[in-house]
């Protein structure tokens, strides 16, 4: 392991809690773009019978504790989704995305627009409008000043009438 951390990788199970400068985070075949909506998509394994290695006999997930049958469709969606918010939410700097599918790319990079820094930075500009975020400039931004916000926003949350 890199002192740094540069150059090491994870799962989901290892990033949840933690927070980096810089994340990169790869998306399989379990979630793909396809006619405009997200498809989630269950993988199966296969023993090569040669070698004994496992291969991939179905793109998707196969991670085992989400692709057993004893989820629905609809817990299974969940579980993935939940797993990419994790893993896109580590970075307090910037996240890199790439996906494994062409068609996911190709929809993620119009989402993005035009990047500079060696393809890896989008602009302020190339970003469409309804994509842009701005950071809290000014203002108390310690931690006990966003234990008060979170405070009152459970407590608006969980108010039942």
């Amino acid at each position: 392991m890199h002192d740094s951390g540069i150059g090491q990788i994870g799962c989901v199970y290892t990033a949840q809690g933690l927070e980096w400068d810089w994340c990169g985070v790869i998306m399989g075949d379990d979630m793909v773009w396809r006619n405009d909506r997200w498809v989630f998509q269950r993988g199966k394994l296969r023993k090569d019978r040669e070698t004994g290695v496992q291969r991939v006999a179905k793109p998707g997930s196969v991670d085992p504790k989400v692709r057993v049958s004893t989820l629905d469709d609809e817990d299974f969606e969940r579980c993935v989704r939940h797993a990419y918010h994790v893993l896109l939410t580590r970075a307090s700097r910037a996240t890199v995305v790439y996906s494994t599918d062409e068609e996911t790319r190709k929809y993620l990079k119009k989402l993005v627009g035009e990047t500079d820094v060696h393809g890896l930075r989008p602009t302020q500009r190339s970003i469409p409008p309804e994509l842009r975020t701005f950071r809290h400039v000014g203002g108390s931004r310690g931690r006990r000043a966003r234990r008060a916000r979170n405070k009152a926003k459970l407590k608006n949350e969980m108010t039942l009438f």
